[in-house]
């Protein structure tokens, strides 16, 4: 019985596996090819083949003589080239500033944070948070130690690098040439994903490089469709920073957040560090008119243009909804003034009347519009009254004046 539950156990786990995008593991930059040394292996496709099964061919190391840590696709051609370097590796070019490439590297070798303990980082840091340079590993001087046999591998265990082959909670550490027996090793600092770059407002400017939820999920990149189809397309939200598979918010949510790979979660909210002081914005508030999309309307304005009142953002009848005050504090949602708070076409409200749920607040004027209907009514005084928009300013408003009075 017990081995039945281990096949099907192993069973379920397969499946998973096979769901799960190669492309999930490597970071997009468009545009942009990669050239090394001559000593620096690659190696062409063949024959056409989509993107995704170029990346699932470059981590399969075992088809290479080298490890491939990233490759570029011909999009006009449909055909890749593997590398086994990055732009991190030593006398690497960047080249083909050309729409056709698309460069694709594995996240492990050129960010420089983690997520969880950091068991698979394969940055470049050589050196630990005291500012020691590391022990090569294959060298037991100054410290001796167990970690050079073959069974450590796959741990990538290069040069000096910080690496973490024992899964360590403090992430990736490494032996120091510090002869003295307490400075045998150090963790390296390296940052996790989620303390880089820290959430201002509701985070919809957020651009770090965290790509799991709240619950440790891994984000789903936002060019695919699998295991959750969307809306969220890069191509249709080109200002909102959708790349690869990293949190973001395109949509006016109250943190950032990513669809997840977990086929029973569609999306999640990502844990990103707070800013302890809110950014300061270029853009000017507006209270008598709205600018664009009114974002940044701060006006009091708080009845539709049909007349229903809105309702208060601070209560839940008669419509519940989460745009609540605490949770958008940057968005000055007080009263039942007319806000934009996710980024709609124009400010909005919820209203009182239970059969009718929003409505767009369009009785605010939009800025701009009002002096430029003066300017254009002014224009055709000065043409009535004068005969060219060319006459004197004093001639046209004295008749003007004479017409008037």
């Amino acid at each position: 019985m017990w081995m039945y539950n281990l096949l099907i156990g192993l069973f379920i786990i397969s499946c998973c596996e096979s769901r799960r995008n190669a492309l999930q593991d490597y970071q997009t930059t468009n545009g942009i090819g990669l050239t090394g040394t001559p000593a620096a292996p690659f190696r062409l496709s063949r024959r056409k083949m989509s993107v995704a099964k170029c990346a699932k061919t470059c981590s399969r190391a075992k088809r290479f003589p080298f490890i491939c840590r990233a490759f570029v696709y011909d999009h006009r051609n449909r055909k890749c080239q593997w590398l086994s370097f990055d732009r991190n590796s030593h006398a690497v070019v960047l080249s083909q500033d050309d729409s056709n490439y698309q460069l694709y590297q594995k996240k492990d070798y050129v960010r420089e944070c983690i997520v969880g303990t950091g068991v698979n980082y394969r940055g470049e840091r050589s050196v630990t948070v005291g500012g020691i340079r590391c022990q090569t590993w294959a060298s037991p001087l100054p410290h001796e130690h167990k970690f050079m046999s073959k069974k450590y591998r796959k741990n990538d265990l290069r040069d000096n690098l910080c690496r973490n082959p024992d899964n360590s909670t403090v992430g990736p550490w490494c032996f120091t040439t510090d002869p003295r027996p307490h400075l045998r090793y150090q963790d390296c600092g390296i940052p996790q994903c989620s303390q880089v770059e820290c959430v201002s407002c509701n985070g919809e400017d957020y651009r770090g490089p965290m790509d799991h939820t709240q619950s440790g999920k891994e984000c789903q990149r936002w060019d695919l469709q699998e295991p959750h189809k969307h809306l969220h397309h890069p191509k249709s939200f080109q200002d909102k920073g959708l790349d690869d598979n990293l949190c973001r918010n395109p949509d006016g949510r109250h943190m950032p957040w990513c669809y997840t790979t977990d086929p029973h979660t569609p999306w999640e909210y990502c844990h990103i560090k707070v800013c302890d002081t809110a950014r300061e914005s270029n853009v000017v508030e507006t209270t008598v008119c709205s600018q664009g999309r009114g974002e940044n309307y701060r006006g009091t304005v708080d009845m539709t243009p049909t007349g229903l009142t809105c309702q208060r953002w601070d209560a839940q009848y008669p419509h519940t909804h989460t745009f609540t005050p605490q949770d958008y504090g940057c968005k000055d949602l007080r009263e039942n003034y007319c806000r934009n708070p996710d980024g709609q076409e124009s400010p909005w409200c919820f209203t009182t009347d239970p059969r009718v749920r929003t409505m767009s607040c369009t009785n605010i004027p939009q800025c701009g519009v009002q002096n430029s209907q003066a300017a254009e009514g002014e224009m055709e005084l000065r043409l009535e009254l004068d005969g060219s928009p060319s006459g004197a300013p004093g001639d046209w408003r004295e008749n003007a004046l004479q017409l008037h009075g």
